[in-house]
């Protein structure tokens, strides 16, 4: 249950990320959802703490496809790969909005390599 809180955190911080900033803030926290996945040891059966971290996820997925919609103006429907392709841009910094020691330091996320057969993980599983 502790992941499940620190799960929820992460993506509401991401969907924070996208309200407040602009189209490729946005698009940053777009990536960063997508990048952030439940661990391999966390059943995905439909009930319990992975279904509720999914169920968060995909939620967070549509908020900030929303506001991407509202700040570009266009509609490239509700697969995040394309709105990826047009608007995030991985060689331009983005702000941090983190205050303090921290200012000055680019948020990474690390892509853990899917393995074969792995169990379905949300709608738009990568």
């Amino acid at each position: 249950m502790a992941y499940l809180g620190g799960a929820v955190d992460r993506y509401q911080e991401l969907r924070m990320k996208a309200e407040k900033g602009d189209l490729l803030q946005a698009a940053s926290a777009l990536n960063e959802v997508m990048a952030f996945r439940p661990p391999e040891w966390l059943p995905l059966d439909g009930s319990g703490a992975g279904w509720a971290v999914v169920a968060f996820r995909d939620a967070t997925v549509r908020e900030v496809l929303t506001r991407m919609r509202l700040l570009s103006g266009e509609d490239l429907g509700t697969d995040p790969a394309a709105w990826l392709k047009k608007y995030h841009k991985p060689g331009e910094t983005q702000p941090n909005e983190r205050s303090g020691v921290d200012a000055g330091r680019a948020l990474s996320v690390h892509i853990r390599p899917e393995r074969s057969g792995a169990t379905h993980r949300g709608r738009w599983a990568t």
